[in-house]
């Protein structure tokens, strides 16, 4: 028989099994379960969606229409940012300033989501190359040690990362400029193909779904090296 889909914590226990769930979906359950510090959640790159208390975008009817890269709100004004699927969007080389700007605006041990397309390993490499929006406009996706080291350096400790989806999720992406292309003509298009992020798929989930934590700067740098460890200060 066919194992149930079931969900996978971080720390690779299995729980009972469970309905499939979309990206959204999952997305919206982890910030729920992430020890969120009192306060305020943002949604940046919304588009249609209203998964936080402010939702942010370039365009469309968000609440605030902005850019990541110039984010107008004052520091430490949230406790939970969603990032979902707009950091491979983002102009060549601007990630750290997104990430920076996020890290600006989350208060003490301020919570970030974020997901965004892999290329890592052997079906990851498929996807990207089969992603239309690659060819067409750059859309980038990132392998986990590159990923880790953005997050890093924008000021976050990683608590949760999991790959997640899969081939149908490549189909969807192949779907997508088309039905991007029949929406702009004003016929209805809004492909479901009910992907399924509930488990954790680490050789053939196509996106990356990571909880971070805002890192105390002051406590990381006043505490003492591990031994072994090289602590000359880099920048």
């Amino acid at each position: 028989m066919p194992k149930a889909n079931v969900v996978v914590e971080a720390s690779g226990s299995r729980t009972q099994p469970r309905r499939p769930v979309s990206r959204l979906e999952l997305v919206r359950e982890i910030a729920e379960r992430a020890n969120v510090p009192s306060g305020l959640s943002v949604n940046i790159g919304c588009k249609d969606t209203s998964n936080g208390d402010v939702n942010l975008d370039i365009s469309g009817h968000p609440d605030v229409r902005a850019s990541v890269l110039f984010l107008p709100f004052k520091p430490g004004a949230f406790s939970l940012a969603i990032f979902s699927e707009v950091l491979e969007h983002l102009p060549w080389g601007k990630e750290p300033q997104a990430l920076g700007e996020i890290s600006r605006v989350l208060g003490r041990d301020g919570v970030l989501i974020l997901s965004t397309p892999t290329s890592q390993g052997l079906w990851g490499k498929l996807y990207w190359v089969c992603d239309p929006t690659f060819w067409l406009i750059g859309h980038r996706h990132y392998e986990e040690p590159k990923l880790r080291q953005l997050l890093s350096h924008g000021g976050f400790s990683i608590e949760v990362l999991t790959r997640r989806g899969g081939p149908r999720d490549l189909l969807f992406s192949l779907i997508t400029p088309l039905a991007y292309a029949i929406k702009r003509l004003g016929v209805s298009c809004d492909p479901n193909l009910k992907s399924d992020y509930s488990f954790d798929s680490p050789n053939r989930g196509y996106t990356f779904v990571v909880k971070a934590r805002k890192l105390d700067i002051a406590k990381a740098f006043s505490s003492p090296p591990s031994p072994g460890v090289n602590a000359t200060f880099r920048p």
